[in-house]
């Protein structure tokens, strides 16, 4: 009977002849005989461990990471278009791209920018939305019907399309403004919201008032928060 140290199976058969020596271990298994474990490279080493193979995919993420930004990087910018608006306050810079209105400011406001050199004077969303601040200021258009692109936080975002929703003419607290949002104690965070509002008027918050109808604030000044709820409701203030 054959001694059963010298059997091993080969290709499901039993052959019977000398054992030969296995196959060495994977480097999975354990380290290269040929060189010491503190020897081999940091990625080396991590791959040899359990939890190597886990975190040397993380130490080439960056590079990974960097690819993909690189290859999602944003274009260039759209083309911005200007116009000047006299004013009785003072002039209003108005801005926008292609597609949307994104500024209307007084000049030498809080919130002011000035035109950059390679804006374009002139553009169809920038002279229509010059068209209704006319008619605004002249008492002939109480609705603006101009498309907008405002850049602020989610929460911003929030304010100015409910301060949207406030009619000609009325008016609207902090702290109810701050409750339509469903966030009641947020009235202080409602009213920086309002002073980042860069597009004035056409985003009212001259309609918003602190509590018991006093002004509040107004990143173009109160006198001009004044006279913008004078001319909408003309019996003043």
């Amino acid at each position: 009977m054959a001694d059963p140290t010298r059997i091993r199976a080969t290709h499901g058969a039993n052959h019977i002849g000398p054992v030969r020596p296995t196959a060495s271990p994977t480097p999975c298994d354990r380290s290269p005989p040929q060189r010491g474990r503190h020897e081999l490279p940091v990625l080396a080493r991590l791959r040899h461990s359990r939890r190597g193979l886990l975190l040397a995919p993380a130490l080439r993420a960056p590079l990974l990471r960097t690819k993909t930004v690189a290859s999602l990087s944003p274009t260039a910018p759209m083309q911005m278009h200007y116009e000047r608006l006299r004013t009785p306050w003072g002039r209003l810079l108005i801005a926008a791209d292609a597609r949307a209105l994104r500024m209307v400011t007084f000049e030498g406001s809080r919130n002011s920018w000035s035109h950059q050199r390679d804006w374009q004077r002139g553009g169809q969303i920038v002279e229509e939305a010059a068209r209704q601040l006319r008619a605004y200021l002249g008492g002939t258009l109480r609705r603006f019907t101009l498309p907008l692109s405002p850049e602020g936080s989610p929460f911003d975002q929030q304010v100015w399309r409910e301060l949207r929703k406030v009619p000609y003419g009325r008016s609207i607290t902090y702290g109810a403004l701050a409750a339509r949002l469903g966030r009641p104690g947020a009235a202080r965070a409602v009213g920086g919201a309002a002073g980042r509002n860069p597009i004035v008027i056409v985003i009212p918050c001259h309609r918003l008032l602190a509590r018991g109808g006093q002004l509040g604030g107004f990143s173009a000044g109160l006198h001009r928060k004044r006279a913008l709820l004078a001319l909408e409701q003309p019996s003043g203030l």
